[in-house]
């Protein structure tokens, strides 16, 4: 479009100049002054998580159909359950998980303590659970989160104490099965039984008024 009074082209969809309201020339823009926008839409982005989850559910599928049709002997189908489901949640609450380092290790050591007891009772296997691999995996957790400890120091070193507190109450566990008279062998669980108690007392001493502070700050009280 074209105003012979003010002689400039103007562009847009106008019948008059906008500077002198003249009557314009020449065919109207078909195009709008500003494109369209154009919205990009994102959906959902499929995560190795979800993927890995929906493999496992298949293959946990297979594994109880065959457990049930050809191998009877063992429930084994359960462990492979257990397993798949500690390598779902190993992916949530450690590899991908942003969060403290004393939350993967206590994590890590919960689940294995699960898995370690499950496996016991499913193939029926002698107290090995409660006699080695459970006090092996507590001391190991919290030899762990020592040197965390010791690594980060100060207020990162912290954040640690209370993640130590629930190892130790694992620790208790294969003592209390010794106890129970659900285990013989009363080494390894009554080391880790000591070592538990001794990391507590020190933690009670030196750490209870940090702890506390930080239950609090995490539980609103």
């Amino acid at each position: 479009m074209y105003c012979k009074n003010c002689g400039v082209h103007v562009d847009g969809i106008y019948d008059v100049c906008p500077l002198c309201k003249s009557p314009l020339e020449g065919e109207p823009a078909e195009r709008p002054l500003y494109p369209e926008k154009h919205i990009r839409k994102i959906g959902h982005p499929v995560t190795f998580s979800s993927v890995y989850l929906i493999v496992a559910l298949v293959v946990n599928v297979i594994c109880i159909a065959v457990n049930l049709t050809v191998a009877r002997k063992y429930l084994w189908c359960v462990f492979a359950l257990i397993l798949t489901l500690y390598g779902y949640f190993t992916l949530k609450t450690t590899v991908f998980y942003k969060g403290p380092n004393g939350a993967k290790v206590f994590s890590q050591t919960l689940m294995l303590s699960v898995i370690f007891i499950t496996a016991q009772y499913i193939f029926k296997t002698k107290e090995w659970c409660f006699a080695y691999a459970m006090p092996v995996t507590v001391i190991s957790s919290l030899a762990l989160h020592l040197v965390f400890v010791g690594a980060f120091r100060k207020r990162k070193g912290k954040s640690f104490f209370r993640y130590m507190w629930m190892t130790c109450l694992l620790g208790i566990v294969p003592a209390a099965a010794v106890m129970a008279g659900a285990c013989t062998e009363i080494i390894l669980p009554m080391v880790a039984f000591g070592i538990s108690m001794i990391t507590l007392i020190f933690l009670v001493a030196f750490t209870g008024r940090t702890i506390y502070n930080e239950i609090k700050k995490k539980t609103h009280i």
